[in-house]
């Protein structure tokens, strides 16, 4: 097959964006949305890595590859490494070796710009076995993973009362959430804000993250001898901005 791979071309956001709906969403200004976001304005990085398969000038596949900090425990001392993620062939183009050769050439272009460190989270069973045939190690126990073909967000994921228990089981947080769903129902998420006050009187939730105190609160977490995402305010600025989902965040209150 004759295909050809390249680094990304704003030519292609269309396109990219039109295959990306089986992983994003099935609205295409939304992904446009969302691939600025993760791309563009994530704050550490210097230009998107994604990676494009042509053929005849039509993209076929894409992978892509976002900035990420790390620091081992409370070291101030960082790295920088790139997460993989997005990865998307047509249906026609697949089983037919373009996973393979587009790994190898982005592990080989990545490492001439000078990148060292490259991590996967979410690969699928076959992305997970084609990675180790190439050379990527497991840090973890390899175990069955799986990708749905839409985005869950957080609203979706409290659609069953399993999914709250076991977000904040024994917490606070937890029976304040729980009262809300029995008051208002899973699927009523404005309703939770607009009436959030009559529940519990030293709790709020808002729709906006506060970085700032965020960062202040990971400050506060012991974290040992832990390989762990570095986690400060400017992260958290651009984390929660994420186009395909809500959140829900817990503010405390000064009892009086």
């Amino acid at each position: 097959m004759n295909h050809k791979i390249i680094r990304y071309d704003s030519t292609y956001d269309d396109q990219i964006c039109e295959l990306e709906k089986e992983i994003w969403s099935p609205d295409l200004n939304v992904n446009k949305s969302y691939l600025r976001w993760k791309y563009f304005d994530n704050p550490y990085t210097a230009f998107p890595k994604i990676y494009l398969v042509l053929i005849e000038g039509i993209v076929v596949a894409v992978r892509g590859m976002y900035d990420t900090k790390w620091q081992l425990g409370d070291s101030a001392d960082g790295f920088s490494a790139l997460c993989s993620g997005d990865t998307v062939i047509h249906p026609e183009y697949r089983n037919r070796g373009v996973y393979s050769d587009l790994a190898k050439f982005i592990k080989n272009d990545l490492y001439e710009l000078g990148y060292r460190y490259l991590f996967n989270f979410s690969a699928g069973p076959t992305t997970l076995i084609n990675n180790l045939a190439i050379g990527w190690k497991s840090i973890g126990r390899i175990r069955t993973m799986s990708i749905e073909s839409s985005p869950r967000t957080i609203v979706r994921r409290l659609n069953c009362e399993r999914m709250i228990n076991k977000l904040i089981k024994n917490t606070t947080a937890a029976k304040f959430l729980q009262r809300l769903v029995n008051k208002f129902g899973y699927n009523s998420y404005n309703k939770l804000f607009k009436h959030h006050e009559k529940i519990h009187p030293h709790l709020r939730i808002e729709k906006n993250p506060l970085p700032d105190e965020m960062a202040v609160l990971v400050g506060k977490l012991a974290r040992g001898s832990k390989l762990v995402l570095t986690r400060d305010e400017k992260f958290f600025k651009w984390r929660y901005n994420n186009p395909l989902s809500k959140y829900i965040f817990f503010i405390g209150t000064t009892k009086s």
